[in-house]
C-alpha cells in the first residue's frame, strides 16, 4: 500500500500534490501516514491544518489506485460555503485535471449530478444531496475508494453522514472502503467520539493538540491578557434585584421536590425540570394545578437566570432589547404564563424603571476600543477578530466601533433567523469573509459561527468579549491567531460575575485534558476497536439472516410456480399445500417493492421515511407534488404529518385547505399523524377541536386518520400500503385529474401539464391563443410572444408535443 510521503527540504513532494505548494508539518506527515492505512478520524484544532491532512491522504489513495479506471473520491462538507471552500482548495493544491473535480450541491440539477458522478474522479458535495442520490438511485458508491466527512462529529443521530456511511459499507467494493473523518469539535467528549466512529466504521483515531511534541515547533507564542472590568453601582444593584427574584422562583421549585438546591445551578439542570414537568403533564389523565404552578415558575426562573446572564456579560442595551421581547410576550394573549406572572412582580416593574435611567455603555466597551485602538497603532493593517456570545451584541458592537475612526468592523453570525435578525445567508459569509481577507475590513466581530469550519484568515489579535466554560472552544478561538506569526488573545472579563466562573472553569478543564490526553486517547482507542468488533459481529449476523429470507423466498416462488403448473394442466394442489403457499405468501408478499415506483414529494426526503422504504425495497421516484407527500397510485394519494406539524396546521387553517385538494385529486386519500406525543398536550388546544376535525375528515372528506409512532413504523405502513394496491397495469398518476371541474378549468387543467406552465401562464396562453388546440398548434416563436415563455420553455413544449411516445 502506498503510504509514503517524500519529503523536499520544507516543501511536500508527492504524486498527485502539485510540487512545492504545500509546506513540511511533522504532525501532518504523521497523521496522514497512519489515515492513509486506515480509516481514521481526526480530532484537530482550528487553525492546524485538516484539510491539508485530507488532501495527502487522498492523494495516497489516488496512488495506491493510479492503475484502476473505477476509482473515485467523495468530499464531504456540511454547507455550501464549506463545500465551495474545500472545492477550491483542492483546485488550487492537487495536481489532478481540473475537468476531474467537480462541485454538487442543491444548485446542480438531480440529473447534471447524475451524469457528472460517472464522469468524474474527485466529487465535492454537500451530504444531504448525496443523501438524496442514494435513496433515489441516481449513485452508488462501489467504485468509491475514500469519503472524507468533513465536521465529521456530525454524524450522530439522523444527520445524513451517518446514512451515507452505512451506504458505502453496503456497496463498496472488495479493499475500496476507506473513511477519513476530520474536526475540531469533539474534545474530550469520549461519548460522542466513539458514537461518531461506530457510525462511521473508523478504527482509528488521531488525536493532537498544541501541547504534542510534533505541533509544538508550528505553535507560535500565543501572549493571553486578561482585563477585568467592573460594573458601575447602578448595575450591580439591578444585578441582585433580579438574584432575589431568581432565587424566590428556585424555592419554590425546591417546595415543589423538583429541586434538592437553589445555589449554583446550571441553565441545564433547570431545562431537566422543565422535562419532569412535562413529563408530568403527559402522564397524568388530570393533572394536579400544582404541577402548572410550578411550569410556571421554572418558565419564569428561565427566564430571570438569561436576564442576569445578559447583563453581567453583555451589558445595558442587550438587557433592554430582552426585556422589551418579555414584555410583548407577557401582554399577548398567547405569552406563556412564566413571563406574565415576571412581568407582574414588582421588583420586576422596579427593575424596568432602574433600566430606563442606568447608563448604555458596558465598562467593557472603552477598553474594547482600546484594545483595537492600540494593535492598529502597533500596525496598521491588523486584522483584529472579536468574539461575542449573543448576536445583539455583536451588532451593537459593530455600530459603536465604526464610530472610531480607522476602525472598520462587521459582525458576522450564523444563517438562522433569530426574531427580527435574518442571519446571513452563505452568500453573505463568504462574501464578509473575503472583505475581512482584502482589508476592508479590519475588525470581525463574530459568534460562534467562527470558532470552526469557514477559512476565516489568522489574525493578528483575537478579542473575547466575555469568556466560555468549555475548553474546546476556548482552543478553537484561540486558534484563529498565532498560525504564520506570534499572536495575542485579549480576554474581557466583569468581576464579580459569571465571567469569572466561565473563565476559571475554561483553564480547570483545559488544564485536565492537557494532563489526561495520552491516558484518553489509549482508553480510546480500545473502545473504539471493541465498538468496531461487536459492529461487525452484528453486521455478520443481519447478513445471515438476510440470506436466509432469501433462499426461503427462492423456495416459496418455486414452490408456487410448481402449483401453477399442476392447476395448469388440470389437476388440484391439495389443501395441505394452499395453507402452505398462504402463510408463505403472507411472509414473502405477492407483489415485490422492487417491482415499481412510487412517487415521493422531494422535500419528504429530509425525513427518515425515504431512508426506511428504500431498505424495504422500494423504488422512489422524486417529484414536487402540489398535493400529498406520498403517491402511491392514481387511487392513493398519503399526506404525512407530524403530531407538531397537525396540531399547528390545525390552528393556523392550513390541515383543512390541503386535505380537501387531497380527497380532491384522489379517490382513497389517507392522512397519516406520526409520533409518540400526545395529541392534546397543547393546553390552547382544546381536546373538542381535535376530535372535532377527525369527525370532518372522516365523515366529510372520507378521509382515514392512521396513527404510527415514529418514521420507520410510517415507512412500514406505507409499504404494507403499496403492496396491498400495486398491480401491473396500474400507472402512477402524478397529477391526476380532479372530478367535477368546469370546461374552462379543464381546458387550463390540460394546459397546466406542459412544462414549466404555471396556473398564471396557462391563463395567460388561452387568453392570447383563443384555445388549447391552438396553442397546441402554434410554434416556438408564437409562444414566447406570451409574457413568461422564453426560449427554455418554449424549447421543453416543442419536446413534449412532438416526440414520439415510448
Amino acid at each position: 500500500m502506498a503510504t509514503h510521503l517524500l519529503v523536499l527540504s520544507l516543501k511536500i513532494s508527492y504524486p498527485f500534490i502539485k510540487e512545492g505548494k504545500l509546506e513540511k508539518r511533522d504532525y501532518q506527515i504523521n497523521i496522514a501516514r497512519s489515515c492513509s492505512r486506515e480509516s481514521s478520524l481526526v480530532v484537530i484544532p482550528t487553525g492546524m491544518g485538516k484539510t491539508i491532512i485530507a488532501v495527502l491522504v487522498m492523494a495516497a489513495r489516488l496512488e495506491e489506485f493510479k492503475n484502476s479506471k473505477e476509482k473515485k473520491i467523495l468530499f464531504l462538507a456540511p454547507t455550501k460555503p464549506l463545500a465551495d471552500q474545500h472545492y477550491n482548495f483542492i483546485k488550487e493544491f492537487m495536481d489532478v485535471e481540473e475537468e476531474k473535480i467537480v462541485l454538487f450541491t442543491g444548485k446542480v440539477s438531480p440529473a447534471r449530478r447524475e451524469k457528472q458522478w460517472s464522469e468524474k474522479e474527485i466529487v465535492v458535495a454537500t451530504p444531504q444531496v448525496i443523501q438524496n442520490d442514494l435513496i433515489s438511485r441516481k449513485i452508488d458508491l462501489k467504485d468509491v475508494i475514500l469519503i472524507v466527512f468533513d465536521e465529521a462529529h456530525r454524524a450522530v443521530g439522523d444527520y445524513a453522514y451517518v446514512y451515507i456511511a452505512k451506504k458505502y459499507r453496503e456497496q463498496a467494493k472488495e479493499g475500496h472502503y476507506q473513511v477519513l473523518g476530520i474536526t475540531a469539535s469533539p474534545g474530550s467528549q469520549e461519548e460522542r467520539i466513539v458514537e461518531v466512529c461506530k457510525h462511521l466504521y473508523i478504527s482509528n483515531i488521531e488525536i493532537r493538540s498544541e501541547y504534542d511534541p510534533d505541533v509544538l515547533p508550528y505553535i507560535h507564542e500565543i501572549e493571553i491578557k486578561w482585563h477585568l472590568v467592573k460594573n458601575p453601582p447602578q448595575i450591580q444593584k439591578i444585578i441582585q434585584l433580579l438574584n432575589e427574584i431568581y432565587l424566590k422562583y428556585l424555592k419554590r421549585l425546591k417546595k415543589f421536590g423538583l429541586l434538592n438546591r437553589t445555589h449554583g445551578l446550571t441553565k441545564k439542570e433547570l431545562l431537566d425540570v422543565q422535562r419532569k414537568i412535562q413529563e408530568k403533564i403527559r402522564s397524568s389523565k388530570k393533572p394536579p394545578r400544582a404541577i402548572f404552578t410550578a411550569a410556571s415558575a421554572q418558565s419564569a426562573a428561565i427566564k430571570v437566570g438569561h436576564a442576569i446572564e445578559l447583563l453581567e456579560t453583555q451589558g445595558v442595551t442587550s438587557l433592554r432589547e430582552y426585556v422589551d421581547r418579555l414584555e410583548k410576550e407577557a401582554l399577548s394573549r398567547s405569552g406563556s404564563k412564566g413571563a406574565k406572572i415576571l412581568y407582574n412582580e414588582d421588583k420586576f416593574q422596579y427593575v424596568l424603571s432602574m433600566l430606563r435611567e442606568a447608563e448604555e455603555t458596558h465598562p467593557k466597551i472603552p477598553v474594547l476600543v482600546n484594545i483595537i485602538r492600540r494593535q492598529l497603532r502597533m500596525k496598521m493593517d491588523s486584522k483584529i477578530l472579536v468574539f461575542a456570545h449573543y448576536r445583539d451584541t455583536a451588532a451593537y458592537l459593530e455600530k459603536r466601533l465604526n464610530q472610531f475612526e480607522g476602525i472598520k468592523a462587521s459582525r458576522f453570525v450564523g444563517q438562522a433567523k433569530r426574531g427580527k435578525d435574518k442571519g446571513f445567508s452563505q452568500k453573505k459569509q463568504i462574501e464578509t469573509i473575503q472583505m475581512f481577507k482584502d482589508k476592508n475590513i479590519n475588525v470581525l466581530i463574530a459568534t460562534s459561527v467562527a470558532e470552526e469550519g469557514l477559512d476565516i484568515p489568522s489574525t493578528d489579535l483575537v478579542v473575547f468579549y466575555e469568556p466560555i466554560p468549555s475548553e474546546i472552544r476556548t482552543i478553537q478561538r484561540r486558534g484563529r491567531t498565532g498560525r504564520q506569526a506570534p499572536g495575542r488573545v485579549e480576554i474581557l472579563i466583569t468581576r464579580g460575575t459569571r465571567d469569572e466562573a466561565y473563565y476559571w472553569s475554561s483553564k480547570t478543564k483545559e488544564r485536565r485534558m492537557k494532563m489526561h490526553l495520552n491516558l484518553f486517547r489509549k482508553r480510546l482507542i480500545e473502545r473504539i476497536k471493541e465498538e468496531l468488533s461487536g459492529q461487525e459481529m452484528a453486521e455478520m449476523e443481519v447478513k445471515r439472516k438476510k440470506v436466509e429470507v432469501e433462499e426461503e423466498t427462492k423456495e416459496a416462488e418455486r414452490k408456487r410456480r410448481e402449483d401453477e403448473q399442476t392447476l395448469k394442466k388440470g389437476g388440484q394442489a391439495s389443501l395441505f399445500d394452499f395453507d402452505g403457499m398462504l402463510e408463505k405468501g403472507n411472509q414473502r408478499g405477492d407483489v415485490t417493492s422492487q417491482d415499481f415506483s412510487v412517487v415521493v414529494d422531494n422535500r419528504e426526503f429530509g425525513s427518515s421515511v425515504v431512508k426506511f422504504l428504500v431498505e424495504i425495497g422500494v423504488k422512489l421516484e422524486a417529484r414536487h407534488l402540489h398535493v400529498g407527500d406520498y403517491v402511491v397510485s392514481s387511487r392513493i394519494g398519503i399526506e404525512r404529518k407530524e403530531v407538531r406539524d397537525f396540531l399547528s396546521s390545525l390552528m393556523d387553517g392550513r390541515l383543512f385547505s390541503q386535505l380537501v385538494r387531497l380527497s380532491t385529486a384522489y379517490p382513497n386519500p389517507i392522512l397519516i399523524i406520526e409520533g409518540k406525543e400526545d395529541l392534546f398536550r397543547e393546553r390552547h388546544i382544546r381536546p373538542s377541536s381535535i376530535y372535532g376535525s377527525f369527525a370532518s375528515l372522516l365523515v366529510d372528506l372520507k378521509i382515514p386518520v392512521i396513527r404510527t409512532r415514529d418514521q420507520r413504523e410510517t415507512a412500514e405502513l406505507i409499504h404494507a400500503i403499496i403492496k396491498r394496491e400495486h398491480s401491473p397495469e396500474r400507472k402512477i398518476a402524478v397529477r391526476p385529474l380532479p372530478a367535477a371541474k368546469s370546461l374552462r378549468e379543464r381546458q387550463r387543467y390540460v394546459v397546466e401539464g406542459l412544462p414549466n406552465v404555471s396556473v398564471v401562464l396557462a391563463e395567460r396562453l388561452l387568453k392570447h391563443f383563443g384555445s388549447v388546440r391552438a396553442i397546441f398548434e402554434a410554434n416556438e416563436k408564437e409562444w414566447m410572444k406570451v409574457k413568461g415563455v422564453g426560449k427554455k420553455t418554449a424549447r421543453e413544449i416543442k419536446e413534449v408535443l412532438d416526440e414520439e411516445y415510448r
